[in-house]
C-alpha cells in the first residue's frame, strides 16, 4: 500500500532549514568580530564634578580567542553635524580628553585588528554643573499681596551662585501680546508689585559655561492657599537635612511653629495639595535640629565639666629655696593631667605688678627665680594650666587653682 506524500510538511521543513542557515556562524551569518574571537566591551558614562575639565577613556576588549593588536581611532560628536568626527588614531587604548568645558559631550572609540575586523566603544562624559534649580512654581496670595519671587537652586558642595556666575533675568507674562516683557531684576529674589489678579513670571538663569535653565512662576490670588503657601514656603527655604547646623534652628523652628498654627482641616488641604514631602521634610529637619542641639548639649556639658575639673586643681608641695646671688628655686608637686604651669612672685602679698614665669611642659616642676633684689621679701604662688577638649574638638588652655602663696626673703 503505497504513502500518501504531504507536501505542505515538505515545504515547511524546507523553509525552517533556510531559516536556520541564515542564523548560522561563518560569511554571511553573524558579525565578523564576533566570528573573529574578540568584540568590544560595553559602552561607559563618566561623571566629572564642576571643576573637573580632564577625563580619562579607556576602551576595553574582550578576547575569547586567539591574539590581536588593535588600533584605536577616537571621535567626538559633533552635534551641529551631526556626526561624529575624528580626534585622534591611537596605539593606545588610552585616551586622555582635556579642556572639558560642556555638560555633556559623547565619545566614539573604533576598534581595528590586524586583520582590519572592527568594533565600537561608546562613552559619555557628564560634567557636574555644579547646580540645579529648586523652588517652588505655584504662588498662593491673598489679594494685594507682594510676595517675593525667590529663583532657587541647590548647590554642589564647594559651588555658589558667585563662583559660578549666576545670572538671572526676569520677565512677565503678558496676554495681550502673547509675550514675556522682561522686568527690572538681575538678583536671585523678585518683590512684584501688588497682586490682584492671577499672573506668571519667569526667570532664565544663566552660568558662566552657557548652562541655563528656565523656572516659571504662577501667582494665584487664593485666600484659603496662601496661609498653606506660606507654610510650603518656609519649608521649602530649608537646607537639606545633612546639611543643617545649629545656626539654622530658627529657620527650622519658625517653619514648625507656621505649620503648627494651620488647623486641622488646614492640614490636610495642604496635604493634598503638597504631598508628604513638604511634611517629611519639615519632620527630618526638626529631628536633625533637636539631634544636633541633644549633641551639642552634651558636647557642652562635657567640657563645662572637664572645665570645672580642671579649675578645682591646684599646685601642692610648694618649696622655696633660698639660693646665693639674688636667686631662688621654686618647686612643686606635679599636678596629674597639667600640660604646664604659671609662676608668678612679686613684693607685694596682692601679687599687685607682679612677674610671671610661664612654663610649657608638664613635666617640669620647678623653676630659678633670678635678679631679686638682695634682703627684699618676695611673695610666690604656682598653678597648673591644664588642657581640655571643647565643643568644637580644640583642645584650649584652662588655669587651674593658685597654690597658697609662699614668702621668702632674697640673699645677696
Amino acid at each position: 500500500m503505497s504513502k500518501r506524500i504531504d507536501v505542505r510538511r515538505i515545504i515547511a521543513i524546507f523553509m525552517c532549514a533556510l531559516i536556520a542557515a541564515a542564523f548560522m556562524p561563518g560569511p554571511g551569518g553573524i558579525s565578523k568580530v564576533k566570528a573573529a574571537g574578540w568584540y568590544a566591551d560595553e559602552g561607559e558614562r563618566i561623571y566629572l564634578g564642576v571643576n573637573e575639565t580632564t577625563a580619562v577613556l579607556e576602551a576595553n576588549v574582550i578576547v575569547e580567542s586567539g591574539k590581536y593588536t588593535f588600533k584605536y581611532k577616537w571621535k567626538k560628536y559633533d552635534e551641529d553635524k551631526g556626526e561624529y568626527v575624528d580626534i585622534a588614531e591611537t596605539s593606545s587604548a588610552v585616551y586622555n580628553v582635556t579642556g572639558i568645558n560642556e555638560e555633556e559631550q559623547e565619545w566614539l572609540c573604533e576598534i581595528t585588528d590586524q586583520n582590519s575586523e572592527k568594533d565600537t566603544q561608546r562613552f559619555v562624559i557628564e560634567q557636574s554643573s555644579g547646580w540645579r534649580e529648586d523652588h517652588i512654581e505655584s504662588y498662593y496670595v491673598n489679594k494685594g499681596e507682594s510676595p517675593v519671587l525667590k529663583a532657587k537652586c541647590q548647590f554642589d558642595e564647594g559651588c555658589n551662585a558667585a563662583s559660578l556666575g549666576l545670572s538671572y533675568k526676569w520677565s512677565k507674562w503678558n496676554s495681550l501680546t502673547s509675550n514675556y516683557d522682561a522686568v527690572p531684576g538681575t538678583a536671585e529674589t523678585l518683590k512684584i508689585p501688588a497682586v490682584n489678579e492671577n499672573c506668571e513670571y519667569r526667570c532664565e538663569i544663566k552660568d558662566f559655561r552657557g548652562n541655563r535653565t528656565v523656572i516659571y512662576f504662577g501667582v494665584t490670588v487664593s485666600p484659603a492657599k496662601a496661609p498653606l503657601f506660606k507654610v510650603a514656603y518656609l519649608i521649602n527655604e530649608l537646607k537639606p537635612k545633612y546639611q543643617l547646623t545649629l545656626a539654622d534652628k530658627a529657620a527650622v523652628m519658625a517653619a514648625k511653629a507656621a505649620y503648627d498654627r494651620l488647623t486641622a482641616g488646614q492640614k490636610r488641604r495642604f496635604a493634598g495639595l503638597y504631598g508628604n514631602w513638604y511634611t517629611d521634610t519639615l519632620k527630618d529637619a526638626v529631628a536633625m535640629i533637636e539631634k544636633l542641639q541633644s549633641e551639642t548639649d552634651l558636647a557642652t556639658e562635657k567640657y563645662n565639666s572637664a572645665v570645672r575639673a580642671a579649675k578645682a586643681k591646684a599646685v601642692t608641695k610648694l618649696k622655696i629655696k633660698v639660693l646665693k646671688g639674688r636667686k631662688a628655686r621654686i618647686s612643686w608637686k606635679a599636678v596629674k593631667g597639667a600640660a604646664g604651669y604659671q609662676v608668678v612672685y612679686g613684693t607685694k602679698k596682692n601679687f599687685k605688678k607682679a612677674r610671671k614665669i610661664i612654663v610649657k611642659k608638664g613635666t617640669v616642676k620647678k623653676v630659678n627665680i633670678k635678679k631679686l633684689k638682695a634682703g627684699k621679701k618676695y611673695y610666690v604662688k604656682v598653678r597648673p594650666v591644664i588642657k581640655v577638649r571643647n565643643t568644637n574638638g580644640k583642645m584650649v588652655s584652662i588655669n587651674g587653682s593658685w597654690s597658697p602663696a609662699g614668702k621668702f626673703k632674697a640673699k645677696k
